[in-house]
C-alpha cells in the first residue's frame, strides 16, 4: 500500500511539474503573440524599412546615426541627444 500511495504521489508531481512547464511557454490571458510578430523586424536590408518605421527626436535634438547592418539595428547617439525608432 506504501509503494502505491508514493507512486500517485510521484504521478500528481510529475503531472504538476507538465502543467507548469506548459503555462510558462504560453503568453498570459489577453497577451496574444499576434501584436508582438505583427511588429516584428529582421532588420535585414542596409537601411531601415521606412514603411514599418520612423526616426524620431527627442526636445529638437539632431538625433544620432541609425544604421542596419548584420541583421541587426544600431544607434549611435551624438552629444546626449535622445533619438530612436518607433514603429508607424
Amino acid at each position: 500500500m506504501l509503494i502505491l500511495s508514493r507512486l500517485i504521489s510521484l504521478c500528481l508531481i510529475l503531472s504538476c511539474a507538465c502543467l507548469l512547464a506548459r503555462a510558462q511557454g504560453q503568453p498570459a490571458q489577453g497577451q496574444g503573440t499576434a501584436a508582438f510578430d505583427e511588429w516584428a523586424d529582421d532588420f535585414e536590408g542596409k537601411s531601415l524599412d521606412q514603411s514599418r518605421w520612423e526616426r524620431f527626436t527627442f526636445e529638437g535634438a539632431s538625433g544620432g546615426k541609425i544604421e542596419v547592418k548584420d541583421g541587426q539595428l544600431r544607434q549611435r547617439g551624438m552629444g546626449g541627444s535622445r533619438f530612436g525608432v518607433r514603429s508607424k
